[in-house]
């Protein structure tokens, strides 16, 4: 995260200077392109530094009349650079409540700003079940603040299916944790990719980079234009980027979704099943009863019930859909009342593979990891939560559990503003900061 006076901007992918450099950047032509005048550059500038309404802008000496302003944003806006949302338009969190009041009230009467936000979808998980609360209009479409059964992107959490798949696989006998990728996918044998092991992929210290070269290529336009940068990567695609990826035995822990989308399809590979939709089905979605929770390979898969998700500024996010990487969470759409049995199964130990919560190795300062669940201390700082949080193009969600005691909690939201923050409201009482998202916005 860089913190600039307009506000916080957040991102999930980096990319290493060497694949920028490899890149064809003739595509680029036109981004840039707009950026080669003094007035534009000028702009941005103000943008990032504060300047939040187009009355502020009209003061630079730049600009006589407000169709030469006009004129310079609307060539950064179609390039990209800006996203400018209707006229007056504001996004938060509405007075619209559904289920649980005392839940609900608790939520929308947190501390701070729900600036950014559009609705959000809880429920609080104990020993004697989930108690649920909506806040919000979910879709501009249809009023109303989204119930346990609206369908929501769910991002990463999406890594803990896997990870419990991975631990299931290995009860059954179907792999080992120190088994080579290349055992399972045939096509990496002899390759550096080849030789890593199914734990150090679901660790995120296998030396692979964060994505591979196809998704690389498309993440950089997908955040200039805002477009899925997972469409471009099927199963065959993933296993082909593998074959040439680089591997850093030395690059120590790195979060990465190319190394759970190969562990998850080779997972695939070990029960001989036809894809990752039907394994995640079959061993876990529909054992437990989450009739709800899909994956979405191609974008006629998206269920049509699913609720939009947004920009910071309102600006409707694109859908994201995409083969190779659904066992890292490209496109699982699930509810509030789906992913709640799953807490639940995890904290009674009745989930499959639920051998997963258990860490296995460090990650990073006071956490560690197991298979794909994250163990660290507790927000209010008196014990430990078992969590994952996960983001889309335009949704955030968390999912955080307390083993010892039994309880957990989970956030859905449909728009890119932190849910951490809320979390963390809840547990402590802290303020929401709220992104400062008005007028235009850079992106």
């Amino acid at each position: 995260m860089v913190e600039v006076p307009a506000g916080p901007i957040r991102w999930q992918y980096g990319l290493r200077a060497e694949d920028l450099l490899d890149r064809d950047w003739s595509e680029f032509a036109r981004p840039v392109e707009a950026l080669g005048h003094p007035v534009r550059l000028e702009l941005v500038r103000r943008i990032l530094t504060g300047t939040q309404t187009t009355a502020e802008l009209l003061e630079l000496d730049q600009f006589a009349s407000t169709g030469q302003l006009y004129h310079h944003l609307r060539q950064l806006v179609s390039a990209g650079w800006l996203v400018s949302p209707r006229r007056g338009h504001h996004q938060t969190v509405s007075t619209s409540q559904t289920g649980n009041e005392r839940l609900a009230d608790s939520i929308q009467s947190l501390p701070g700003s729900f600036d950014g936000f559009r609705s959000l979808s809880v429920a609080e998980i104990g020993p004697s079940g989930p108690v649920f609360a909506g806040i919000g209009d979910a879709d501009p479409a249809h009023s109303g603040a989204p119930g346990p059964d609206t369908v929501f992107e769910l991002g990463s959490i999406t890594k803990t299916f896997t990870g419990a798949l991975f631990a299931d696989a290995i009860e059954r006998g179907e792999v080992s944790p120190d088994d080579p990728l290349s055992q399972y996918l045939d096509a990496l044998t002899g390759t550096p990719a080849g030789a890593v092991t199914l734990a150090s992929l679901s660790q995120h210290s296998s030396g692979l980079p964060g994505l591979g070269e196809t998704a690389v290529a498309s993440t950089l336009e997908s955040l200039l234009l805002n477009e899925n940068p997972y469409a471009s990567t099927s199963t065959e695609q993933l296993i082909a980027d593998a074959a040439v990826a680089p591997v850093d035995p030395d690059q120590g822990t790195v979060y990465s979704n190319f190394a759970v989308a190969l562990i998850g399809t080779a997972l695939v590979e070990a029960a001989g099943v036809d894809d990752y939709a039907t394994l995640l089905r079959e061993r876990l979605t529909e054992p437990l009863g989450m009739d709800h929770t899909v994956v979405a390979a191609t974008a006629d898969q998206v269920p049509e019930d699913a609720v939009p998700g947004y920009l910071l500024n309102g600006t409707r996010a694109p859908r994201w859909w995409g083969e190779g990487y659904l066992p890292a969470g490209s496109a699982t759409f699930t509810t509030a009342s789906d992913l709640a049995i799953w807490a639940q199964a995890n904290l009674d130990g009745t989930a499959p593979g639920a051998a997963a919560l258990q860490p296995t190795a460090p990650m990073g300062t006071d956490t560690e990891i197991g298979w794909g669940w994250l163990t660290s201390p507790s927000f209010d700082g008196t014990g430990a939560q078992t969590w994952h949080n996960g983001a889309t193009g335009g949704f955030r969600t968390f999912l955080t559990l307390d083993l010892a005691a039994g309880t957990g909690f989970l956030i859905l939201s449909n728009s890119v503003a932190p849910v951490e923050d809320v979390v963390l409201a809840y547990a402590t009482g802290s303020s929401i900061p709220g992104p400062d998202e008005h007028g235009c916005g850079g992106r």
